[in-house]
């Protein structure tokens, strides 16, 4: 190699902030930061037991067919700085969205998840993961879920962006206890995405690593007395990733050794009316550092939800010794929309109407009905054939209701306007 050639190579690093003129180790391809939505942080990720959520099935895909109520879609963003993975200067923006239906005794999803990123000024490596899920019931008391991964890994070097993929799964599964106790379970292997091209090429400065990404093995239990409360505790064993360095200095060993990561976290519904909800979520975790010489961390977790009608707003904070995450969150519950608009049926389950509800106390309204099966239930639940009427219907309501009026498409409020006026009546504003 000429003199030029290795002066170029040296500018190129340094431009980019490494540390070394030329890659020689893998990267590692998890790390124990939480992302989500604002429950889910602020219950710390403790959510093996109680994936309840897109966000929470992270954890566990057997939650598509066991806690998932009805139909849920969900996009969140997170913005994250952190000095240990984090050198570029500017906040890591991450995202997830995802789609998930629970047709008792099924349950299915597709999901997008971020579960690590590394980066230095102009320079990135990152994994991405595309999830199809699939759920069942295999007696009234235990679900099984399967994943199918597409792992995505992103190597971004000074303009250059080298991709590759790997096929992968992950099985879970949750068994119901007495009084609303759950128990929860999943497994992920260890896989290596591949370099895209020929790592030796001196034009790629090694960068062209291999991704590593540890087994992950998750223990959990919940407890979900009735829709206001719930708590839950896991446990994740996380596999060593040989020979992985550190982004911005490879001479610094990330994830060599076996780690045992605990979480702890519970949410709270404070207040519950058909036109707001207020619910608040804390939680903690032991963060085992997996970068040689680096301390161990404790964080604390926090969530705070204000949902007026259609509308989901939050804020919370994951703060940690060199670690801080804070975030505020806006988004529209279709499912709520629509009810609001009288698209699809109100919900079965009237509010509380009022604050501070009963912790403990053991009610399966409003739960999903996979999760109580056989207790007893003051409003009837909907039918999966009374899913796909609604579901089928969705059109014609949605053209009944934001068309212009006419004799044959008027919606419901407006034909009752002109039959109580033709009373006598006050006509009545709409819901």
């Amino acid at each position: 190699m000429s003199f030029l050639s290795l002066f170029t190579i040296r500018a190129e690093a340094q431009y980019s902030g490494l540390s070394y003129p030329r890659r020689t180790q893998p990267y590692s391809g998890w790390t124990s930061i939480i992302q989500g939505d604002t429950n889910t942080i602020g219950m710390a990720g403790a959510t093996v037991a109680l994936p309840n959520s897109i966000s929470a099935m992270e954890a566990n895909p057997a939650g598509f067919a066991m806690t998932l109520g009805g139909v849920s879609a969900q996009i969140n963003s997170s913005t994250l700085k952190d000095p240990d993975l984090n050198r570029s200067g500017t906040d890591l923006k991450e995202y997830q969205w995802g789609l998930g239906t629970n047709t008792p005794p099924w349950g299915f999803g597709i999901t997008y998840y971020a579960p690590s990123s590394e980066s230095v000024m102009n320079s990135e490596v990152s994994v991405r993961e595309l999830r199809f899920s699939v759920a069942r019931f295999l007696s009234p008391r235990t679900s099984i879920g399967m994943a199918l991964q597409y792992d995505k890994g992103i190597r971004h070097f000074d303009g250059n962006d080298f991709s590759s993929s790997h096929i992968s799964f992950q099985i879970g599964a949750l068994y119901r206890l007495e009084n609303h106790w759950i128990l929860g379970a999943s497994f992920t292997p260890a896989i290596d995405i591949s370099p895209s091209d020929d790592v030796s090429d001196a034009s790629t400065f090694g960068f062209n690593q291999t991704i590593r990404i540890p087994s992950l093995t998750s223990v959990g239990v919940g407890f979900m007395p009735n829709r206001f409360f719930r708590a839950g505790a896991s446990l994740t064993l996380v596999g060593g990733t040989p020979d992985t360095a550190l982004l911005y200095d490879q001479t610094i060993n990330y994830g060599q050794i076996l780690t045992l990561q605990p979480r702890i976290g519970a949410s709270y519904v404070l207040v519950d009316y058909h036109f707001i909800k207020v619910e608040l979520a804390m939680g903690s975790y032991f963060e085992v550092s997996r970068i040689a010489g680096q301390s161990n961390r404790l964080h604390e977790t926090f969530g705070f939800e204000v949902n007026p009608w259609f509308i989901n707003t939050g804020i919370g904070t994951d703060v940690a010794e060199r670690y801080k995450n804070w975030f505020v969150s806006i988004g529209i519950d279709i499912v709520r929309t629509f009810r609001t608009f009288e698209i699809i049926p109100k919900d079965t389950v009237p509010p509380l109407n009022g604050s501070f509800p009963s912790m403990l106390k053991i009610s399966a309204n409003g739960l999903p009905d996979s999760f109580t099966e056989g207790e007893k239930k003051t409003s009837s639940p909907v039918s999966a054939k009374q899913v796909q009427q609604i579901i089928e219907n969705i059109p014609n309501r949605i053209e009944e209701r934001f068309s212009s009026p006419t004799a044959s498409h008027a919606p419901r409020s407006t034909k009752a306007k002109k039959k109580k006026k033709s009373v006598g009546k006050s006509p009545q504003s709409p819901i």
